[in-house]
Formats: C-alpha cells, structure tokens, sequence
C-alpha cells in the first residue's frame, strides 16, 4: 500500500472513534448493582499533535533458528537385536497364516499326547509324549500372547535357523513325573518389537 492509502484509512478510523467517543460520553453514570458509578471523562484526541511514523521499510528479513529435535533414549533409533531379525525371517519365509501383525512368534517341536495308548512291547500305557522331530508348530501371537494363527512346518524349513533355534533349546523337551507331560517339547519365543 502507499502512503496516503494508509493515511487515508487512518484517519476515517479516526473519525470512527470519535464518533464512538462522543455516544459514551453521552451516558454519564453507569448503574452497577444499582450504585452509581461515574465513567471516566474522555479525552478528545483530535486536538492533539500527532507525530507521523517512518514509513514501514520495503523488506523484512527475519532469522529463523531451526530447533533440532531433542532426541531422548527412546527416541534413538536402535538396530534390532537377532531375536527380532529372525522372527522376521522366519515370518516371511512362511506363506501367510494369520492376518494382521503379529508381536511375537512361538515355534515348539509337534508332539501328541500317548500316555492313554498301550505300548505293544510292554503292554502298559506310555509314560512320556511323543514328539515328531521332524516338525514344528509355529504360533504368531498378538501384544497379549494370544494366538493369531499357526502352522506346522518341517524342521528342514527352518534350516537356515537350526543353530539358532538350537541355542534356544528348541530340540530338549521337560521331564516330569505326569505321562501327560512328560517330555513335552521346549518352547521358542521369539519376539518382534
């Protein structure tokens, strides 16, 4: 804008506010919990000197400071560990069995529960479960540990991982004195975060 567009603006403002001005002064007492109260007298501005401003310069240039993100332990960025790698290969190596995300993952050798079958040789009830080493169960669980979905696979699917899997104790199993659990197979967990 130039500067007699803002002058002019400037003073219809002006005469705005007197006019305003002169409706209050119109009202001499103000009635507040009905006791009477004076307004202040106003003061007529028009007589006054006004001093005139520089005009406002052409451009403004303004530093701006860019703040870096604080970066809190949390916040970091943290390589995942080989639990995590693994679940993620392991989940991807399998066709898809669950829908959703999962948070962690389950593998446990395949077993069934005999103890109620007689054994031909001694002819007594088997006093242990039977674990089919040649497969597993893998279980995807959501944050609370309930089972999304699962699938049995062969252990030679999991090749790539047996070491792994074999630190974790996948291959030893519990011995108790209940044949309903007895030699029940270790379980893996893995988790994804």
């Amino acid at each position: 804008m130039k500067r007699e567009e803002v002058m002019a603006i400037i003073s219809s403002m002006e005469m705005q506010l007197a006019a305003l001005k002169e409706l209050v002064a119109a009202e001499e007492v103000v009635v507040v919990n009905e006791n009477p109260v004076e307004e202040a007298p106003v003061i007529n501005e028009q007589n006054e000197e006004r001093e005139e401003l520089p005009a406002p310069p052409a451009e403004i240039h303004i530093d701006v400071v860019e703040e870096k993100p604080k970066v809190t332990p949390k916040a970091k960025e943290v390589a995942p560990d080989e639990e995590t790698v693994i679940a993620c290969q392991i989940l991807s190596k399998l066709p898809d069995f669950y829908k959703g995300t999962c948070r962690s993952i389950t593998l446990q050798k395949q077993w069934h529960d005999n103890s109620d079958k007689i054994n031909p040789k001694t002819q007594k009830n088997y006093d242990k479960i039977h674990i089919n080493v040649y497969k597993v169960i893998v279980t995807a669980e959501d944050i609370e540990g309930k089972p999304l979905g699962s699938i049995v696979v062969h252990w030679n699917t999991l090749s790539k991982w047996h070491q792994f899997l074999r630190k974790r104790h996948i291959e030893e199993h519990d011995v108790t004195d209940n044949p309903h659990t007895n030699w029940m197979p270790k379980i893996v967990s893995l988790c994804i975060d």
